[in-house]
């Protein structure tokens, strides 16, 4: 499976968590809402794809009315997909100003590019040694204070 993901250019958010638990060390236990919240912490970018209909909304600096289509990057993902409904409020990036309106339920489906989840897994996989070679540290460190207190004992008491 790891192969076809890194195939394919988007994955819908049970591709995306599948795919970023395979290829974690150790193995990443997460939920589709800890995904989206990993969105929402700019840990990694979450898209929505909008019909050529296009939907209108208004962006947030100019209240300027704007219709976009296409591959649109979500700024709230947990908000706008972790809802049911007929319509969510979503914010997206258009440009250096944030397009806000009304995502239909036949809208709400998260996408990732699967290059974005590899590299938050490399990410996360770095992460994840820096601390165990922390804790390693940690361990020497507290070996050898150990073994210099115990060399110390031993000369204190003639042993």
């Amino acid at each position: 499976m790891e192969r076809l993901y890194r195939q394919l250019p988007w994955l819908d958010i049970e591709q995306a968590r599948d795919y970023l638990q395979r290829i974690t060390k150790p193995r990443l236990l997460l939920s589709e809402q800890g995904l989206l919240q990993l969105g929402r912490a700019r840990r990694i970018d979450v898209y929505v794809e909008i019909d050529p209909r296009g939907l209108t909304g208004a962006t947030s600096d100019t209240k300027e009315k704007v219709t976009l289509t296409g591959m649109q990057q979500v700024l709230n993902p947990d908000d706008a997909f972790g809802v049911s409904g007929d319509q969510t409020c979503v914010v997206l990036k258009h440009g250096d100003a944030h397009w806000i309106g009304l995502l239909p339920g036949w809208s709400q489906k998260a996408l990732f590019k699967s290059a974005d989840i590899l590299a938050l897994a490399d990410k996360m996989n770095a992460e994840s040694a820096s601390a165990q070679m922390s804790s390693v540290n940690a361990s020497i460190s507290s070996d050898a204070a150990l073994g210099a207190t115990i060399r110390q004992q031993r000369k204190e008491f003639a042993c």
